[in-house]
């Protein structure tokens, strides 16, 4: 048990390390748009968070049942850092189990 908790304070700091704003472009590349002010070229600033299943977490009455719902659990954006502090529904959702690669730019 307290090496569940261990682990699950563990990832709930570096889920809480790693949320950011980014730029995000639209799927459908970044020449489709319009130019100006709003233009999709520019892109839109997203606040970025991982986070756990809600529904396990909600039904978890033990650490391991909370470890799961992270592993469960979502990278998702939102519109503005307070959307995301509101518990607002996010503007997108990646499930964790589907990221197979990351690369930063320089």
């Amino acid at each position: 048990r307290e090496e569940a908790a261990d682990k699950l304070q563990a990832i709930e700091s570096l889920a809480a390390k790693i949320q950011t704003v980014c730029r995000k472009y639209p799927t459908s590349g970044v020449g489709s748009g319009t130019f100006g002010w709003g233009s999709s070229v520019l892109g839109k600033d997203r606040f970025m968070a991982l986070v756990p299943d809600e529904e396990e977490v909600a039904k978890a009455s033990s650490e391991q049942e909370k470890l799961n719902a992270w592993r469960n659990g979502s990278l998702c954006w939102w519109d503005t850092q307070d959307s995301f502090k509101n518990r607002e529904e996010p503007k997108g959702i990646v499930r964790i189990l589907s990221i197979t690669k990351i690369w930063v730019e320089a």
